[in-house]
């Protein structure tokens, strides 16, 4: 199966001992990564996130970035980072969106 670039939507909640979202309750961040297919990217993004004490609560809009970028306008950051991935590093994260409510 050929690998390609995939783009999903990632709701994270911090760990014990993280300290990446500066003491918010969770964040939203929006995901590019290398993969065969959305439950491939979704296996790897969820991993890569761990290493950053972060959990993974759900992903939503997991699609092909070439399926995504026909329909509407990607962001800049996420076109770039996407262009940056290598097999060495395949998962590219966009600016996290934090929230403090529960």
């Amino acid at each position: 199966m050929m690998m390609e670039v995939w783009i999903g939507l990632v709701h994270v909640k911090p760990s014990l001992g993280c300290n990446l979202l500066n003491g918010a309750t969770g964040a939203f961040v929006s995901v590019v990564a290398i993969a065969e297919d959305g439950e491939n990217f979704s296996r790897s993004v969820a991993a890569y996130l761990e290493e950053y004490l972060l959990d993974t609560v759900e992903f939503e809009d997991v699609e092909l970035l070439q399926e995504r970028e026909q329909s509407e306008t990607v962001d800049e950051e996420l076109v770039q980072l996407a262009q940056e991935l290598t097999p060495d590093a395949p998962v590219g994260l966009g600016t996290f969106d934090v929230y403090l409510a529960p």
